[in-house]
């Protein structure tokens, strides 16, 4: 299975945070999180409103000027991982690019899922990722 580590913490030791009441796109990604994260590492991460030691908190903190449209940051401090956006839709698009970029997770189609089980990573505390969208609008009418 995949070796994950966050701020030096094996994935293993992590819950997964929504707020008291969150949003159906925040819910989404938390479920899509503890499916991949089961998949590639082999651990089930529990999902609940009440934080523990170690936590990847989703769509939990205030909106950041940094963030623009739908795009989201992603940060972490000594012992928690944040993946957030202004707007519901941008905390599921954090979720997307943390499973892509930590977990190698790809969806082609949706017949077509990869979800590498071998490799290890590292998070690092400290970690500051803002991404926004070159467009304000992420639809087309084709």
């Amino acid at each position: 299975m995949r070796k994950l580590t966050v701020c030096g913490t094996d994935i293993s030791d992590f819950t997964l945070i929504l707020s008291a009441d969150p949003q159906p796109a925040e819910k989404t990604a938390a479920e899509f999180l503890q499916r991949v994260i089961h998949a590639s590492c082999g651990v089930n991460l529990n999902i609940s409103q009440t934080k523990t030691k170690h936590n990847i908190l989703i769509g939990t903190r205030e909106p950041s000027k940094k963030v623009k449209y739908d795009g989201f940051r992603i940060t972490s401090d000594s012992c928690d991982l944040y993946l957030d956006g202004n707007i519901p839709r941008g905390t599921l698009f954090a979720a997307y690019d943390f499973a892509e970029k930590y977990l190698g997770y790809r969806l082609f189609a949706d017949d077509c899922e990869v979800i590498p089980t071998d490799g290890e990573e590292n998070i690092p505390s400290g970690l500051d990722i803002v991404d926004n969208p070159v467009f304000s609008a992420r639809r087309t009418t084709c």
